[in-house]
């Protein structure tokens, strides 16, 4: 009976490895949330902040502001997968914040946060479409 209750524990331990192993492999390690969406002023677009990041100890984390249209929803998955829709990535140490001046403006200011790490930044003039301008503030 005990080496019955060895081999089952041993099996349980090989089948809890093996799936963490498939687990990390196919991209579980990362963690990706919506934080907030923000319709422009007429309804027609949507700017929305996310938040992704991964990679244990040494990991990453960024914060991503995308835009779009009803026609084409965002889509979380296929965000992570192209980011085709990104105006906006900074690493999750900066402070960010986001409006609509318009229908086609949007506003986007950063600031780097008190830990003095250092900013990241990708900054895009115009969303997908290039109907939508983005403005940007650094330090507000």
């Amino acid at each position: 009976m005990k080496r019955f209750v060895t081999l089952a524990l041993a099996a349980v331990g090989a089948i809890t490895i093996f799936v963490g192993a498939v687990f990390a492999i196919m991209g579980g390690g990362s963690d990706y949330k919506i934080e907030r969406t923000v319709p422009s002023p007429d309804g027609s677009r949507v700017a929305t902040l996310y938040t992704g990041m991964g990679g244990g100890a040494a990991g990453w984390c960024s914060q991503v502001i995308s835009v779009n249209t009803g026609s084409d929803p965002f889509s979380l998955e296929t965000e992570k997968k192209s980011g085709s829709h990104q105006v906006f990535r900074a690493n999750c140490t900066a402070k960010v914040a986001f409006r609509w001046l318009s229908d086609s403006v949007l506003h986007i200011e950063f600031s780097e946060a008190d830990q003095g790490g250092g900013l990241s930044i990708y900054m895009k003039p115009t969303d997908h479409s290039g109907q939508v301008r983005v403005e940007y503030a650094f330090g507000t």
